[in-house]
């Protein structure tokens, strides 16, 4: 039998790349694993250095979690080189580690008995994972992407040039991060270079309502709102403050960053840094509009919390929703028809497209189980899954958006992958990455 070797190294970098530093390396696989072709296998952090003469520079916040995922090369068993770890701070953190890119240094090989399956190509190996922490002492450096972030990015080493927002709910997520929750599998089947940014619905749900003033919003009405913020901090008295003023640290870091979907991201590519201005493309859910939302009595802003979160807030931090906030728990068709309409005009005056997924009508899967709920639920949800998806068929058809079709999916996929009736299994995932990459590869 013929075995194949394929080593596994860094890439090369171009001439034009920027210095480097970087970690040791954390093993995703051990020594004697068997890997599939194309799976993270290892990361490290970097730190890149700011050059005087480069027109783009690494912005600060980025560099708190700045990571580099190695691919498997091929499929087969993986063999790391003997100490391959130096021990200390110096495997977690890029900055000062006296340790540089090195194309040429070898980490390990993998082992194949098939003749049959091409290597991943060269410049296709290795991934960048950013995340902004919301604090930046919430490390845990526990792998890829520990923490509590605002937003995550990922995208390939080479020249990208597709730009993606994604703010939706758990139902579109599993598309995106994969098995590994490293983007791998979508940046690999993607046909086009693509750089991804993710925000997670953590605490603040991305309604469209959310997402449109944060990206309208001017800088004195911030001061304002800040102002607000930074006030209540004095009102917490409850045992719980601490969690409390988490959640409120959340609420001014999340809405006092720049949008996603205006901020200019840095790129690290083969050939050096480069800067994106705007996404090509802004995918966003309807079914974060089931999000409860809380409208400020004096200042322009509202938050969406889910449902499911809500009971587990800080009690000071629940009392300052209930003090200064007007709930508005379902959002009409007529006001969503026209927060789409303007947050899709906002975007195509930089080129941006909007995407919008929609629900999975219930009764087509098996009801979504929530005790002591379900038949209210399942008939509710139906009845208003069957609107919303109406109004954004509507909406495509004059031309405001385009509906990435999750309940046609369902339909087609059947029962079976999805066994709450809104939750996809891997089929579903695997389904649904490729529908959101035939829109975002379709010029």
């Amino acid at each position: 039998m013929t075995l194949n070797t394929t080593e596994v190294s860094l890439p090369a970098l171009g001439k034009d790349a920027p210095t480097i530093d970087r970690s040791g390396f954390t093993l995703l696989r051990r020594d004697g694993d068997t890997v599939s072709k194309g799976e993270p296998i290892a990361c490290c952090t970097l730190y890149a250095h700011p050059s005087r003469s480069s027109p783009v520079v690494m912005p600060y916040l980025d560099q708190l979690d700045y990571q580099l995922a190695l691919l498997a090369p091929t499929s087969g068993t993986l063999s790391w080189n003997p100490g391959l770890s130096i021990g200390g701070w110096r495997d977690w953190l890029a900055f000062d580690s006296g340790l540089q890119w090195r194309e040429s240094f070898q980490l390990g090989r993998v082992v194949s008995d098939s003749t049959h399956e091409d290597p991943v190509p060269v410049d296709r190996r290795a991934i960048i994972c950013s995340g902004r922490r919301m604090v930046p002492t919430s490390d845990v450096r526990g792998g890829l992407l520990p923490g509590w972030y605002d937003r995550i990015r990922a995208w390939s080493l080479q020249d990208v040039t597709t730009s993606l927002v994604i703010a939706t709910t758990c139902q579109i997520r599993p598309a995106i991060f994969g098995e590994s929750r490293a983007f791998h599998e979508v940046l690999a089947e993607s046909p086009t270079p693509l750089h991804i940014t993710f925000l997670a619905e953590t605490l603040i749900v991305p309604t469209a309502r959310v997402v449109y003033e944060r990206l309208t919003r001017t800088d004195p009405e911030w001061k304002e709102i800040a102002a607000c913020i930074q006030g209540w901090f004095g009102t917490l008295r409850e045992s719980d403050q601490a969690l409390s003023a988490a959640h409120l640290s959340f609420l001014l870091g999340n809405l006092g960053t720049p949008s996603p979907l205006v901020e200019p991201v840095v790129l690290l590519t083969l050939d050096g840094l480069k800067e994106i201005s705007r996404p090509s493309f802004v995918l966003l859910s309807v079914d974060s509009e089931s999000a409860d939302t809380y409208q400020h009595r004096t200042f322009p802003f509202s938050i969406s919390v889910p449902t499911y979160i809500y009971p587990s807030l800080g009690s000071d931090f629940k009392r300052i929703i209930e003090e200064n906030f007007h709930p508005k728990r379902e959002v009409s068709l007529d006001e969503l028809t026209d927060t789409y309409r303007r947050l899709s005009e906002r975007l195509s005056e930089n080129g941006t497209r909007l995407l919008v997924a929609n629900t999975i009508v219930i009764e087509r899967g098996a009801p979504l189980l929530f005790p002591g709920t379900l038949r209210d639920l399942s008939l509710s949800s139906s009845h208003r899954g069957r609107l919303l998806n109406d109004m954004l068929y509507s909406l495509e058809r004059e031309g405001v958006l385009t509906v990435v079709d999750i309940d046609s999916l369902s339909a087609t996929l059947g029962v079976s992958n999805i066994p709450d009736g809104a939750h996809g299994n891997g089929a579903f995932a695997q389904a649904a990455r490729e529908l959101i990459l035939r829109h975002v590869n379709t010029k």
